[in-house]
């Protein structure tokens, strides 16, 4: 049985900094942007992990390259 998950993710920064994402005990060395990035990868690739893993480091140059 094929079935979909829903990728949760903020949709601003006020968001995000209003749940508190920066203030976890990984975001001293995870940043917004890295989250940005694997959110945006969650849902291109449906959360195939493999997949997302394959090309994260490749995608978050890619991102940091245009911001």
């Amino acid at each position: 049985m094929n079935t979909k998950t829903e990728v949760i993710y903020y949709s601003s920064n006020l968001e995000y900094y209003k749940a508190k994402l920066d203030k976890l005990p990984s975001s001293s060395s995870w940043s917004k942007e890295e989250t940005d990035c694997l959110m945006y990868l969650c849902k291109l690739y449906d959360l195939r992990f493999l997949i997302i893993a394959d090309r994260f480091a490749l995608t978050l140059k890619d991102f940091y390259d245009t911001n």
